[in-house]
This record gives C-alpha cells, structure tokens and sequence, in this order.
C-alpha cells in the first residue's frame, strides 16, 4: 500500500509495503474513522482536517503499525507539522486514487479554503475540468507527489538511450535528470539516456537554465547541493546572495525611474545570449526523457532534431510556446510536468502536448515532428482552435513565444519591484557591485582581439550579399550542435566565393585553435546539390571539424534569408539559404564583443572586401 499526502506546502509518499492488499480495506478505515475527515468521496481520497483528532488518531495508528512498517508510518505525524491548525490536507491511496483527484486537489489547495460553500463550488469545478481533461487526452504527470521519480528501465543491463540507441552497463554511470538541477529538480530521473548524451545535451539545455537565471536567483531555486541564491550579473542589475544565502537585488539607478506608486515595474536585461531554438529543443528533451517508452517510436524524427541531426529544412517551422506567470500563491519548487497524448488520429490536434510548472511560470508547447502529426502543427494558424480547447482547461492569457530562431538572443524580465524592501537596493551605475567578474582562468581572462572573419561578398545575378555579425557569434558560441566547443577559438579565416551566374560555390579555410600551431587547411569545390545535402542532412559532414563549420555557416545564413529576394529572384527554394541579410545593407566594417563558451571576450573584427 502507498498512501500520498498533499499539503499547500508538502507532497510526500508513505510506501507501506508490509500492508497487503487484503489489509487495505481495514487500515484505510482506521485512518479515516477516527481522524477529522471532512469528505471521504472514495476508497482512494479523503480530504482531512488537521486537528487534535486527526494528530491523536494518527499516533495510535503508528504505536499499532510501528514495528511492521519498520517505522515508515511515522511520516503521518511529522506531516501534519507542515500543515496549519485546522487547515486541510489530502490522503489518497495510491493503487485507487484518480489523476482527476489528485490535480484537482492541487488546484484547491491553491483557494481559500475558509468558506465551505465557496471549497466546495472550487473542487466540483476544478474535478469536472480534469475529468474531462482525461476523457480526452492521456494525460500522465510527473513531479506532483514530492518523491523521487525514476522513468525507464531500472536494471542498467537493459537499457538503451533514448537519444542515441547505444546500450550498455558502462553508458549509464550517472544520473540523468530529466529536467536541469539547476532550475530546482531534484525529483524526475531518466534512467534511459546515458552518459554521453547526458554531457552533449548540456549544452542546449544551459540555454533553458539561462532563461530561468532571474527566477532561479530572486526564488532562491535550489540546485544540487547549494542552498544558496545563484549569482546573476546582468546589463542593469545584479543578484547575489547574502550572509545567509538569500538573494540580494541591485539595480542601477538609471534603470529606474521617479514616481509616487508603491513598486517599480522594471526591465530586467540579462547580459549572457542564448540560442532561441535550443531553448524549445531542451524543453522538448524534458518530454522525451519522460514519457513512456512505448511511446518513443512517434518521435524518432524530434530526437534527431534534438540532437541537431535532423534531416528537415534548416528553415523548417516550429510553432510558438506558450508561457505566463502564475501567481506568487502558486510556485512550484520542484518542477513539475503534464503530458498530454491524442487519443485518437482522427481529433485535430497535436499528439503530445507538454506542460511544464517551475517556479511561478508554467510553459505550454507542442512536441514537434511526430510522425503520426503528418507534417501538421507547425504553424501557429494550425494551432488556434487547439489552443482555445487548452484554454478551457488551463485558464488564458499566455504569452506568445518565438523559439524558431537558431540567432542568439538577449532574454529581459519584466519584473515589479516594491519600493523599501531591505533586499532591494538602487544603486549609482558606477557602484563595484556592478562589474561583473566571469571567474576565468589567467590563461582566459584576456581579451583577445582578431580579424575572426574576411569574408569576400558573393554575387549571383549581380546581387550582392554580405555576411551578418550574428553568424560569426553563433559559430563562436557554438561551433557543432550537440557537441561541446571545449577550447577558445582564437582566430578563424574563411572565404567564400560564389560564380556569378552559377551554382559552384568555392571555400578557403584555415583555423587556428586555443592559440596552437594545430591548423587545419581545406579547399572544397561544392555544387548547390551538394550544399543543399550539407544542410539537410548533418551526417554527411558529422566527424569533420572544417565540414561542421561549414554546416553551421550555411545553417545560420539560412535563417537570415530575405524571402523577398528570392521571390524576386525566382530561387527561394533553392538559392534562398544563400542570403546572409537583406541585401540592401551593406556592412564594410563592423567591431562586436562575444562572449566565448568559457566566458572570454573576444573582440572581433569584421571587414567586408567590397571595394
């Protein structure tokens, strides 16, 4: 028997295995008897009062059950420590309770459970909706019962990555966290994917975590083993923490602006980019990592993608994510996940649907390329009667977000910041608090300073088109998808030549890596067919250093095609992926910071060949 506790503030579980099933009748009756239950509506669900009824009944229960519970039933007690004199709480029995009633419970102990009538209106309303929730979607959720949760195959001889297919005792040394530490999860385990993956997959998802930066700091969001508030550096503020480890909120005097109201609503911008698209690629990873094993096979196609091994377009859709801030009431430490599978090909929606609650957002998004969505849901315009369902069931006002993008990005919060709090401070500019220090090695801290790129401009039908700065950053951010770029790239010459009136394009390169006398020297003669297979499918390059630089230079130039050009042209659908920006703008010289992988500016020099 397994008994599940809800509280507002704790979820436990109490595995009780000596209590066989013929003995559970018996024993949910003793608990329910003599405690101070309001409704009991199942065998699986009570909702109880925490009185001195309800704490004396328990302490009979564990002196009886004590020794055959090896002690494990005095979880009862200890529980009701976290719930206020005569507030409530929920018991269910696991083997009996509905999805329905433990969502619903969730919901009501957000309300205000003071007034009976109005309790009882909110749990028929919320037990209604998740009821039919569940008639039409399979729904699965992870996280809700505030014990360690482990997906996949438990005996190491038998497993096999998820993400790469590759089995083996030795793959699977340490644990996987189905979602990132660092964003509070303690709880959700992948047993499934392996070491390698585990390490590779960081990479996109350090771009999540980068977006949670603000609200990891200011919730103080615990990860591994610190229960300290993270330190965030950005262009207008910094958060660190305290004697205690509570966050301390700086903001530049500039940044905030005279007024008589109570709170400032501020713009919070961070100062480290992330990868648009990584970011919906880690929070589709999260789904894969958890949903069941048979339902892997719909999905070979996203794990490809996640992995950057995609076969699609470069310039292929993806539809928006969907987010919202809940209110401060409703937090969740520890993340938690709803998956929701289409029961039946014939409804017109997508097949999985992911919802993921973190701290105080929830987010909402489509798991994309599912073979059984048929190339469907793509586009937002697909997706809008979709959403209006979803509405019904998980309120509206979301957010429309855009993560097609493969540019780096700068993430801004909005943020409402009352005015006199003692962990709040408004600064002058110049203050020392804000100069950032990156925490780099003497070898690192040094700006070093290099013409990255000489690139000569391309003509075709005598349009001339230029290289864009966010190419270069995206190379030097992140050289192979997938992979991590371990060493500083300290200079990097390509030339590109494309023959007018042609479609052979020619590429002169030679690297230099972490300041070594390695190099690496190549010419290759590419037709347009061959370049096409370069950007459709990774694997023709995958090993070669110079041929996954190529790839992402075509993968990046792709996202920046002015659709117009080709039109006019007469070649979007071949020689559109040639754009590098609009060619009516010229760069002849340009100077932009970035910031490498292991934190070291680069100052870097950009200088177009055009006479």
């Amino acid at each position: 028997m397994i008994l599940l506790l809800y509280s507002e503030r704790k979820r436990i579980e109490i595995g009780i295995t000596e209590i066989q099933s013929e003995m559970e009748p018996d024993f949910w009756n003793v608990l329910a008897r003599k405690s101070d239950v309001i409704n009991g509506w199942t065998y699986g669900c009570m909702r109880v009062r925490n009185t001195t009824k309800t704490r004396e009944n328990f302490a009979k229960i564990e002196s009886e059950y004590d020794s055959l519970t090896s002690y494990r039933i005095r979880s009862l007690t200890r529980f009701t420590n976290y719930v206020e004199e005569g507030d409530f709480f929920y018991i269910f029995n696991k083997a009996h309770v509905e999805l329905a009633e433990q969502l619903t419970a969730l919901e009501v102990l957000k309300q205000n459970r003071t007034n009976q009538l109005n309790w009882i209106m909110t749990h028929n309303h919320y037990f209604n909706l998740f009821s039919r929730l569940s008639f039409e979607f399979d729904v699965i959720a992870f996280g809700i019962n505030g014990v360690e949760e482990t997906i996949g195959e438990l005996n190491k001889d038998l497993r096999t990555c998820r993400f790469c297919n590759k089995s083996g005792r030795e793959r699977f040394r340490h644990v996987s966290h189905a979602i990132p530490e660092a964003i509070g999860n303690k709880q959700l385990i992948c047993a499934e994917e392996c070491d390698e993956c585990n390490e590779k997959l960081k990479e996109i998802e350090e771009n999540f975590v980068h977006l949670m930066d603000f609200r990891r700091a200011m919730y103080k969001v615990r990860r591994k083993d610190k229960s300290y508030c993270t330190t965030v550096n950005g262009e207008n503020y910094t958060i660190s923490p305290d004697d205690e480890g509570n966050p301390i909120l700086y903001i530049k005097q500039s940044t905030v602006t005279d007024g008589k109201s109570d709170k400032y609503l501020i713009k919070f911008n961070h100062t480290h980019p992330v990868v648009d698209q990584d970011i919906y690629r880690a929070l589709v990873k999260i789904a894969i990592d958890l949903m069941p094993a048979e339902k892997l096979g719909y999905f070979k196609d996203t794990i490809k993608w996640i992995r950057g091994e995609t076969d699609y377009p470069i310039h292929d859709a993806l539809p928006s994510v969907l987010f919202k801030c809940l209110p401060n009431k409703d937090m969740h430490e520890q993340p938690m996940v709803y998956l929701l599978f289409r029961k039946s090909d014939s409804d017109n929606w997508p097949y999985c649907t992911a919802l993921l609650h973190t701290t105080d957002v929830i987010y909402q998004y489509v798991i994309p390329y599912a073979t059984n969505d048929n190339g469907r849901y793509k586009y937002d315009s697909e997706l809008e009667i979709y959403r209006k369902k979803m509405e019904q069931y998980f309120g509206g006002d979301w957010e429309y977000q855009q993560y097609f993008s493969w540019w780096y990005s700068y993430i801004w919060n909005y943020w409402e910041v009352p005015r006199n709090q003692p962990n709040i401070h408004i600064l002058p500019d110049s203050d020392s608090i804000f100069i950032q220090k990156k925490g780099l090695t003497d070898d690192e801290d040094k700006e070093y300073e290099y013409n990255m790129f000489e690139i000569s401009d391309f003509s075709y039908k005598n349009l001339h088109i230029n290289e864009e700065r966010a190419l270069i950053r995206r190379l030097a951010g992140q050289i192979n998808p997938g992979e991590r770029c371990i060493m500083t790239l300290a200079h990097f010459s390509i030339s590109i030549n494309i023959k007018n009136g042609t479609g052979n394009a020619f590429f002169k390169s030679k690297i230099n890596l972490n300041k070594s006398t390695e190099n690496l020297s190549t010419t290759i003669d590419f037709c347009i067919t061959d370049m096409m297979r370069i950007i459709n499918n990774p694997k023709f390059v995958t090993g070669d250093t110079f041929g996954n630089l190529i790839y992402n230079i075509w993968r990046m130039m792709s996202q920046e095609i002015d659709s117009r050009i080709g039109q006019k042209l007469g070649i979007a659908n071949q020689f559109a992926f040639l754009s590098g920006i609009t060619p009516y703008s010229i760069i002849s010289h340009a100077i932009v910071d970035l910031i490498m992988p292991n934190g070291c500016i680069v100052k870097t020099s950009f200088k177009s060949l055009v006479e």
